[in-house]
C-alpha cells in the first residue's frame, strides 16, 4: 500500500540551524524598527551563521536610502528648487 503525504505540510529546504528567509526578513525589519524582543534575538543569535541576517540587512538597509533618494527627488521635482 503506497502512503499519502499530501496532508502533511510542506517543510522548506532549511539547514538544521537555519531559520527561514521569511523569518530572517521579519527579525531584520524588527531590529530596524527596534522593536525586537529579546526572545526572538535570543533564537537569531543561535543560528549557525549570521550570512542570511547580514545580507539581508544589506538588501533592506540599500532599499531604505534608495527609498528615501528617490523620495527626496520626486519633492525636489515640485518644490523647484
Amino acid at each position: 500500500m503506497v502512503e499519502d503525504n499530501t496532508l502533511e505540510p510542506q517543510k522548506a529546504a532549511n539547514p538544521p540551524g537555519q531559520p527561514s528567509w521569511w523569518r530572517v526578513i521579519k527579525s531584520v525589519l524588527a531590529a530596524f524598527l527596534g522593536v525586537q524582543s529579546k526572545k526572538n534575538w535570543e533564537e537569531d543569535s543561535k543560528s549557525s551563521s549570521p550570512l542570511r541576517f547580514i545580507v539581508v540587512g544589506l538588501i533592506l538597509g540599500f532599499l531604505f536610502f534608495a527609498l528615501m533618494f528617490l523620495l527626496v527627488y520626486i519633492v525636489s521635482l515640485f518644490i523647484d528648487v
